[in-house]
């Protein structure tokens, strides 16, 4: 997986070729261009809302996939569901606020996510860099 730290975006836009109304958001990371379509504009505004909070928190970004939550995503799928285990949201936010973002670019953890990857039984530590 290559990733990079550079991430632009722009405003969402109403996509008029569609026949039914939809959004249109766009962003670029390490230099490739990339666009998702939501049906409604707060949609569209909460995914980018999401990415905007990523970009500063310094997280690095998947160029082929253009968001880090590709490895949080398919990580849950892969850990063992044991007593005391997360939810899989509470698990991905761990991944991908904590876990795989390099140390030095960490916010403070919330008692919540804390401890989410050793419940899981994912040998992911807080250490990791992707």
């Amino acid at each position: 997986m290559t990733t990079s730290y550079s991430a632009t975006y722009w405003e969402i836009r109403r996509n008029k070729s569609s026949k039914k109304p939809s959004y249109e958001v766009r962003w670029k990371v390490g230099g490739r261009e990339k666009s998702r379509s939501f049906g409604t504009k707060a949609v569209g505004d909460n995914w980018l809302s999401d990415f905007r909070q990523a970009a500063k928190r310094g997280e690095a970004f998947d160029v082929e996939k253009g968001m880090t939550d590709a490895l949080s995503n398919v990580t849950p799928v892969l850990t063992t569901n044991r007593p005391g285990r997360p939810d899989d949201e509470t698990l991905r936010r761990a991944l991908r606020d904590f876990a795989f973002v390099p140390a030095d670019r960490r916010p403070p953890r919330t008692p919540e996510i804390a401890g989410a990857p050793a419940l899981a039984g994912s040998r992911i530590t807080a250490h990791h860099r992707p």
